[in-house]
């Protein structure tokens, strides 16, 4: 089972690519600097809701954040096979 804890890191690399900074996202989402750092490292796990108000912050719908996560999924699986 996937829980929304596994799309964290794919949730730091886009919001470093979009160079926005942790401390804004958290600020706009209403948690801690402290809670948001725990939940792009997949140490805490954080509501589809909340989830959806983070991927406002990067210009992104939810369904498109999912369909980046399971792309990026899927070559990982390639490359572990090989």
């Amino acid at each position: 089972m996937i829980t929304i804890q596994h799309y964290g890191p794919l949730f730091a690399r886009l919001r470093r690519e979009k160079q926005i900074k942790a401390s804004t996202i958290a600020r706009q989402i209403g948690i801690s600097e402290a809670t948001f750092s725990k939940i792009e490292t997949g140490r805490c796990s954080v509501s589809l809701e909340r989830l959806g108000r983070m991927c406002e912050e990067l210009d992104l719908s939810t369904v498109d954040f999912v369909k980046l996560w399971q792309k990026q999924a899927v070559i990982r699986r390639k490359k572990q096979k090989n």
